[in-house]
């Protein structure tokens, strides 16, 4: 096998670590702890993860073919419109490389003229084969495969989308990659600090129409402007904005000082999660034709998106392979999540970062759900029941045929399995009018009843135990909950006459009265050859 990233070498040991002490962050919690998802073979494998930036070093060994093969292409047509016909599954890592600016695929200095694109590419799915469980310079699902959307980079007097040329309508290029095949797209861009704007609205319109499939953003590196620093479209409801920990020690016990901080203008809770900020990964040499295999470090919320894009397609791999909800893999179990789901259940998984990083230095974080860090950093195996682990976790996802209608209520009963007990709701809420002085436009309302009867709301601490009224992501955690039956209950208090909203719940740490989501979410899950 050829040497893995030629630059690690030169590297300090700590960051030579940086990746894989990341992705075991966001697996089981802890710098080092194990690999508790990739050891029970869930890596990725039949999940696509559209990745919109500068484009990939397409021959660096994270991404090539054995064969050195340039991926298929696809174009702007004359019109504007995108091309996205051309796709092979069967390719190892790139099924569809698009171009959305005006860049020549025969100049082969075009595929990744910055740099930017082939790192973020790397952290999410970058994997030299064969696949093995290492972590170094390796992405957190390395058996996803990869569809590019290059954005292309041009020095003057543009940049990068959304610092000075965002598009004017987001909408087609999510729906390219949906089109080709994504389970998650994931950008790392973004502009108009704390604003719900265009964009926003767009993408949340985007995702109403298609909620299953998952969108990240980035919080951004404004954290250094104090509240309200994050970017949009990150802002918008649906997507799930990420912020990020650790700077270049590597601790993710402290928000990072220039992570983008809530709350958005209309008081929502942004960034929804952070992840590590530093990591390694592949590097370009800016020409496809060189047979590169370098690495190195870089820090920024850049990183972290793709950590949680990667994150949330070994959620999806998960359902989609039918561990729930026995905890091993049942074809008969296998469903297709919403993006509902994925998101809950990675806000059930989160844990609180204990401290922030400041220019004035280092003070206590707040409780969490918090705008300095959203829901906190992911450890997926809080959430995601193993055989064997002891730890019993229950899901609703319910579609929108199946879902609530104004003044209904879905009541469950559990029983706490011993430890912290945890319940996520999420929705996909349809885009909120310009100008419009409340965020939401269908609300329900998450409760967990005790068994002697005390009600605890969704993210109780930023309301004082109201019921929220902004937010359509809502979190409920017990640390030491009382023995006995508990009830979780899901409100509609406001859905448009005549319609339905559907929801996705996940509570981690019980054992329910009933079981399993509703049937009916299933569609074709779409695999290339070999997984």
């Amino acid at each position: 096998m050829r040497k893995l990233f030629a630059l690690l070498g030169l590297l300090p040991l700590s960051l030579l670590l940086a990746d894989e002490t990341a992705l075991r962050m966001v697996q089981s919690g802890s710098r080092n702890g194990p690999m508790a998802l990739h050891e029970r073979g869930v890596n990725g494998a039949g999940e696509i993860i559209a990745i919109a930036d500068t484009g990939v070093d397409v021959d660096h060994c994270a991404f090539a073919e054995p064969d050195r093969s340039l991926p298929p292409v696809n174009l702007r047509r004359a019109d504007g419109s995108l091309e996205h016909e051309n796709i092979d599954l069967s390719r190892r890592k790139i099924v569809a490389y698009n171009f959305l600016s005006s860049e020549n695929p025969a100049d082969p200095r075009a595929w990744d003229n910055l740099g930017h694109g082939t790192f973020i590419a790397g952290i999410a799915a970058g994997d030299y084969a064969p696949y093995t469980i290492s972590g170094h310079g390796e992405g957190i699902a390395p058996a996803a495969k990869l569809i590019i959307q290059d954005f292309g980079f041009i020095q003057a007097p543009c940049s990068l989308p959304g610092l000075g040329c965002p598009p004017t309508d987001i909408r087609p290029i999510l729906e390219q990659a949906r089109l080709q095949g994504a389970t998650v797209i994931s950008h790392q861009w973004g502009d108009r600090m704390g604003s719900y704007g265009l964009l926003a609205q767009q993408l949340d319109d985007w995702m109403s129409a298609h909620p299953e499939t998952v969108v990240v953003f980035i919080a951004g590196n404004a954290g250094g402007y104090g509240s309200s620093s994050v970017a949009s479209p990150g802002l918008s409801k649906n997507a799930i904005q990420v912020g990020g920990t650790r700077a270049l020690d590597l601790d993710d016990s402290k928000i990072w000082e220039a992570s983008g901080r809530g709350p958005a203008l209309d008081g929502r809770i942004k960034p929804d999660l952070v992840a590590p900020s530093t990591v390694v990964a592949a590097i370009s040499d800016g020409h496809v034709m060189t047979d590169n295999c370098t690495g190195d470090t870089g820090a920024g919320t850049s990183y972290a998106g793709p950590l949680i894009a990667g994150a949330a397609s070994l959620v999806g791999q998960y359902y989609r392979d039918g561990f729930y909800p026995t905890g091993a893999p049942v074809d008969g179990d296998r469903l297709s999540p919403s993006a509902a789901l994925v998101k809950a259940t990675l806000v059930a998984s989160a844990r609180r970062v204990p401290l922030v990083q400041t220019k004035a230095g280092l003070s206590p974080s707040l409780p969490v759900p918090s705008f300095e860090q959203g829901f906190g950093l992911p450890a997926l195996d809080d959430a995601l029941h193993f055989a064997g682990d002891g730890r019993p976790v229950f899901i609703l996802d319910r579609s929108t045929a199946k879902g609530l209608s104004l003044g209904e209520t879905v009541e469950v009963a559990m029983t706490p399995s011993g430890g912290r007990l945890v319940a996520s709701l999420v929705w996909t809420d349809p885009p909120t009018p310009a100008n419009a002085t409340q965020p939401l436009v269908h609300d329900l309302d998450l409760e967990l009843v005790a068994p002697n009867g005390m009600v605890h709301r969704g993210n109780a601490n930023l309301t004082g135990g109201a019921p929220d009224r902004l937010n359509n992501v809502e979190l409920v955690a017990i640390e030491a909950p009382a023995q006995g039956t508990w009830h979780l209950r899901i409100r509609a208090e406001r859905v448009a006459p005549g319609a339905k909203q559907s929801f996705a719940v996940v509570a981690a740490g019980v054992t329910a009265s009933e079981t399993g989501p509703e049937p009916a979410r299933r569609r074709a899950v779409r695999r290339g050859a070999g997984n």
